[in-house]
Order: structure tokens, then C-alpha cells, then sequence
């Protein structure tokens, strides 16, 4: 019997380790090819080198740009496919393929944008230099991720495999992040609509407020602070809101930063750059680090670095050793909601009843039988419904115009940042915050990506169909974007900055809308540090994107102390946190137990 007990042991250890061997080899195999000779059969015109440094960061070296869009694609297969694969999938509404039931809604929020059938008909609008280059991405893609030895391990966990990249995703990875950067803007808008109808505009002035004390826009422009309003003013007792969330969780904060300065204020002859996006943590990140070297349509030698979005085959965020720049959210109005009337499968419009057009979209459900769901679409986009309520949802990354990131690869090669803000203003991708720093010392902001032209109605509140003609009124050109540019021999100011907040005034705001825009304090506290130094090095423009002071939590301490000394019989909990609070240092430091305090105290408000 003891015999027969270690014989069961032996072999539970046997199989124990032959799992663990099996795993192993399963890892090991998903791993990347990184020495050695590839056969990319005609893929590329002419050889090209692709090294990794000790960081796993790219040098892609190539004879056309072509051919390194090639090369970019077949790392980012080897190394980033599933992020890819998520980020196509997050878009199209198509996760629930991957993950079963669970991401069933979030599929059939998505899927009511038809964003696979917008990204298809945008490649269909490439020119031929462009589609080129794409079509030799996807090639590089695919054969990247089919070098490995054995599918990404992602798979292995879903027991699914991963299908072929295909043009339209990387316009759906465009769509992706038009998802990230604009996908609240409509709910913003409906909540300004239940403000205006509890108290009109003196309520949704105060609550949502034009203009504050951290106001910092780049042109000066201020706003005026809102005064509170009576009760008579306001009353929330005719609102319902009991299907909607009235407040939304507690999330890590987001928000990116950038900021250049001329060469007035560097020791060199060039302007410095410095960017900070902080986009929600991911595992691997959401930037792909990666140097290109190729040669030019004149034979001449182009290098850039910078940061890759897995997806797309150019540098995001970078440098061409001309021209640096960094993007940032406008957080401009990109999407609006529109009042509609219906009569049956018809919809009011200014030019009489028209029909709605409706489609079937199939979701797949991975252990589960497809799911239908019926897309009912006006002239300014699907019907979709809120708190009961349904409106025509316009989005602008519905424009296939919109999501056509390819002109942003003329980045590459432009000499300035007069050159560099004609590429972002061609571009369609979500519309970002451009900052751009040249070798000649010149600093440049504008926006990247296509804007609408708007009317003279607002649209950051509910549209009604009536006045929807007097928007958006096709796109805006180029040459009228809104812009400003600083040079070295400037005698007023040397220096750029956003911090998704509200960058100008005036007619450059109409042109932009009023969006989501962050509360100034970050922009603010940039402005400042750049106020207070005549010279900058690059470990200057670091140091300040590490400054944590806590500006805008310093009223909330005085009141929280004020609070806490009130008490007549505090409790030893809060005669401590009075001590904390009495001794905090003001900065978002882990040894600062007052500033967690104060910052819990303001959530909690």
C-alpha cells in the first residue's frame, strides 16, 4: 500500500513538472525572434535591420518609409498583438468575441457607432501613397505575430486565437482612441441639460463655471466666475433621474501636460519640448518606444524617434531632430446630442419627415449564440437613449475623414513648426492639443485633427433638430484653425503650455467648443514654473514634470482645519489628523499623510 501511495506521488510530481514544462515552453515560444535572419519573402523591397536595445526599445533601419512601416508592424506583432487585438476589438464593439457575456454591453454601446464600417470606408479614402503604406503595416503585422512559436499567451488563457490585422484596424485604433479622449462628452452634455432644466443658465453657470481662478489660457483670455444662485433660481424637484448615476465612481486621475519654450530661454539656439500624456495605466503600456531610420523620397536620411501606438505605423510622439512635438486633450466639444421628434419609423427634419435608416449588427458571444442588435440611424447619427430619453447621438469620429491618421506620418519629415502644424491640422485623428519646438528656436501650438466648422447655436448642451443646420457646417479649413506661435526674437512671451484645460478664448474657443475641460490647476501651476526661470535645461523642463505641489487643495486644508478646531470634544482620531493637517507640506508626497487627508476630505465633500 505505501508502495502503491509514492508510486501516485511520483507520478503527481511527474505530471506536476511536465505542466510546468509545457507552460514554460508555451511562454518561451510566445517570446519574439531577436537575433538572427528573417525571410520576408516580399514584404520589404530592400533588406532592413530591426535591433532591440536592453530595454526592448526598437531601432528599425530601412531603405524607404515603406519598407520600415513593414518592419514597425512586424515588431509591434511580435510584441504588442493582443493590446491590438483589444484595441480593435474595444472600438468595433466586438470584445464580447473574447470575453463571453460580460462584455456584452459594452459591445452593444459601441456597436450602435458602426465604427468597423467608418474605418473601412476612411481606408477607402487613402491616397495611393498612403494605402501603400498601410497595406505593407498589416503585411508586417501579420507576419510578425506569425513568427512566434506559439500564439501570444493571452490566448491561451481566452482558448481562442488571434485573427488576422486588416486595414481597417488600424483606423479602428484611430476610433480607439477617439473612444478614450471623447467618449464622455455626450453624457457631460445631458448632465448640462438636466442643470438647465432644474435652474436655467444660473445654475448651469455655477455648476459647471466658464471661468475660475485657475484660468490659464495661452492667449490671456479670462472668463467671468459664476455668482451662486438663489434658491428661487433652481429647484430639482421636477428632474428624474433615479435611471441614471448622479454621481460616477471613484477612478485614477488622468490628465496630460506639455509645455515648450523658445530659444530665449534655452542655451542653445533651439526650442525644448516637454510632453507628459497620462493615459490610463495599462499592462504592457499603451506606448510602443521605437526609432526609424530610412531614406526619404530624395534619397536623403530621415530619422525619428519617439512613441508608437501598437496599430498605427508612425511615431505618435516624438522628434525628427527638426521638429519635436506633443500631443495633449483638447478636451474640446467633439459629440453632441440632438433633440429629435419621431413619427413611427420617421424623424423630423427641417426639410420634412424623413425615414430612419436601420440596420442589423451581429455580436458575436464567445460560449454563447450571437446577439442582433438594431441600429436605427438619423441624417446626424444613431438614435441612442439616456436616462429614458432619446436623442441623435453625432459623434464626430462618424466621419471617415475624421479617422484618416495618415497625414499625421508628414511628421516625419517636415523642417519647422510652421510645416509640423500643417500636417496636424490635415490630419483626422481625435482632435489633441499640438505643441511643437524647432531647431531654430520657434515654439507652435494648434490642434491635430479635423474640426467641424460650427453655426452660431451652442452645442454643448441638447441640440434640437430644428436648429441643428446652424452648427456644424462641414469642416473647418486649415488655414482657419486656431494657432499661435512664439519665436526666439519674441520681446512678449518665450513659452507654450496645456494641461487639457482651456487654452484660449474668444473666436478660438467657438471654433473649439465647450467640452470637457479640466479644472485649471495644473495648467496654472506650469505657468507658473515657467514664469519663474530665465534659462532652462532639460533636467529644468524634468524637474517640473515632477513638481507635486498641491495648489489647489490648499483652501480645502484651511477649511478642514477650521473644521477640526470648531470641535469641542475632539476625538484622539482627529486631534491626530489636526496635527497632520496643521503639519502637512502642501505636495501629493507619499510621506504626507495631511495632504491624503485633505485629499480623501475633498472626494468624500
Amino acid at each position: 500500500m505505501i508502495t502503491i501511495l509514492k508510486r501516485s506521488f511520483l507520478l503527481l510530481i511527474v505530471l506536476g513538472l511536465g505542466l510546468l514544462l509545457l507552460a514554460y515552453w508555451g511562454l518561451q515560444s510566445s517570446l519574439p525572434q531577436v537575433a538572427g535572419d528573417v525571410d520576408t519573402g516580399k514584404g520589404v523591397g530592400a533588406p532592413v535591420s530591426l535591433a532591440r536595445d536592453a530595454r526592448g526599445i526598437v531601432t528599425i533601419e530601412a531603405s524607404s518609409r515603406r519598407d520600415a512601416a513593414y518592419a514597425l508592424g512586424y515588431a509591434h506583432g511580435q510584441d504588442r498583438f493582443f493590446q491590438m487585438d483589444i484595441q480593435r476589438r474595444f472600438a468595433a464593439g466586438e470584445l464580447s468575441a473574447l470575453f463571453g457575456e460580460r462584455a456584452l454591453s459594452h459591445d452593444k454601446q459601441y456597436r450602435l457607432h458602426q465604427l468597423r464600417k467608418r474605418s473601412a470606408e476612411a481606408v477607402s479614402l487613402l491616397s495611393d501613397a498612403n494605402r501603400g503604406l498601410l497595406d505593407a503595416y498589416v503585411k508586417g503585422v501579420n507576419a510578425g505575430v506569425g513568427s512566434l512559436g506559439s500564439q501570444p499567451f493571452e490566448y491561451h488563457l481566452l482558448r481562442d486565437e488571434p485573427e488576422a490585422w486588416v486595414a481597417e484596424d488600424s483606423l479602428l485604433v484611430s476610433a480607439f482612441m477617439f473612444a478614450q479622449m471623447t467618449g464622455s462628452t455626450v453624457t457631460r452634455d445631458y448632465a448640462r441639460e438636466l442643470l438647465l432644466r432644474a435652474g436655467g443658465e444660473s445654475l448651469l453657470n455655477f455648476v459647471q463655471p466658464e471661468g475660475t481662478r485657475w484660468d490659464t489660457a495661452i492667449d490671456g483670455s479670462k472668463m467671468t466666475t459664476a455668482s451662486i444662485p438663489t434658491e428661487a433660481d433652481w429647484s430639482l424637484s421636477d428632474l428624474s433621474i433615479a435611471a441614471i448615476p448622479v454621481s460616477e465612481p471613484l477612478a485614477p486621475m488622468t490628465g496630460s501636460n506639455s509645455w515648450a519654450v523658445t530659444s530665449a530661454l534655452t542655451t542653445h539656439s533651439g526650442a525644448m519640448l516637454a510632453n507628459d500624456p497620462h493615459l490610463g495605466l495599462s499592462l504592457p503600456h499603451i506606448w510602443y518606444r521605437a526609432e526609424l531610420n530610412y531614406l526619404g523620397g530624395a534619397g536623403e536620411p530621415v530619422n525619428i524617434v519617439g512613441v508608437s501606438l501598437p496599430g498605427m505605423p508612425s511615431i505618435a510622439i516624438g522628434s525628427n531632430g527638426n521638429v519635436a512635438w506633443g500631443l495633449t486633450n483638447s478636451a474640446g466639444d467633439w459629440a453632441d446630442l440632438i433633440a429629435v421628434e419621431l413619427s413611427g419609423e420617421q424623424y423630423k427634419t427641417t426639410a420634412g419627415l424623413k425615414p430612419l435608416n436601420v440596420e442589423q449588427e451581429k455580436i458575436d458571444v464567445q460560449g454563447g449564440d450571437p446577439v442582433m442588435l438594431e441600429v436605427r440611424r438619423t441624417q446626424w447619427g444613431p438614435l441612442y437613449t439616456i436616462n429614458g430619453e432619446t436623442y441623435a447621438y453625432r459623434w464626430l469620429a462618424h466621419k471617415p475623414q475624421a479617422l484618416n491618421a495618415f497625414e499625421f506620418m508628414s511628421l516625419d519629415q517636415v523642417a519647422n513648426t510652421r510645416e509640423a502644424m500643417s500636417a496636424a491640422q490635415r490630419t483626422g485623428i481625435s482632435p489633441f492639443n499640438m505643441l511643437a519646438a524647432d531647431t531654430s528656436g520657434n515654439v507652435a501650438w494648434t490642434l491635430a485633427g479635423r474640426l467641424p466648422k460650427r453655426g452660431a447655436v451652442p452645442t454643448e448642451r441638447v441640440v434640437p433638430w430644428q436648429q441643428v443646420e446652424d452648427t456644424w457646417q462641414g469642416w473647418l479649413k486649415p488655414e482657419n484653425y486656431p494657432e499661435t506661435t512664439l519665436s526666439g526674437a519674441d520681446e512678449s512671451r518665450h513659452y507654450l503650455w496645456t494641461a487639457n484645460n482651456r487654452i484660449v478664448g474668444g473666436e478660438a474657443l467657438a471654433k473649439v467648443g465647450v467640452g470637457q475641460y479640466e479644472l485649471g490647476a495644473r495648467g496654472w501651476l506650469i505657468e507658473q514654473d515657467l514664469k519663474a526661470q530665465s534659462v532652462f535645461t532639460e533636467q529644468d523642463m524634468a524637474r517640473m514634470g515632477l513638481n507635486n505641489q498641491a495648489v489647489m487643495l490648499e483652501s480645502w486644508q484651511a477649511y478642514l482645519v477650521a473644521l477640526l478646531q470648531d470641535l469641542e470634544h475632539p476625538s484622539a482620531d482627529e486631534q491626530e489628523a489636526l496635527a497632520l493637517l496643521k503639519g502637512w507640506t502642501a505636495k501629493a508626497s507619499v510621506d504626507d499623510s495631511g495632504y491624503t487627508l485633505v485629499k480623501r476630505f475633498r472626494e468624500a465633500f
